[in-house]
């Protein structure tokens, strides 16, 4: 029986010869820590930085896949900086 998608995104994957085409799971989480700070160039015109790490973690079981399930790490770094004006 075929099931009816409606437009939009959806998982697909084929890994080791097992296919998955279904719904996305909740199967991780992540978190982020950051900090930043602002320095006076002039009265007006100032320079902002910061810097921040996250980090994510999934342990993926697939429904209706049963051979294909994975575990993923992904930690980052951010560092970004730009300037600003106060009107």
């Amino acid at each position: 029986m075929a099931v009816a998608r409606r437009p939009g995104t959806h998982p697909e994957a084929r890994v080791a010869g097992s296919s998955y085409d279904g719904p996305y799971e909740l199967c991780g989480a992540a978190v982020l820590a950051g900090a930043s700070r602002s320095l006076a160039l002039t009265p007006r015109l100032y320079l902002s930085g910061e810097l921040s790490a996250t980090f994510s973690y999934i342990d993926a079981h697939p429904d209706g896949a049963s051979r294909l399930e994975f575990t993923v790490r992904n930690p980052a770094v951010h560092a970004q900086v730009g300037m600003g004006y106060r009107f």
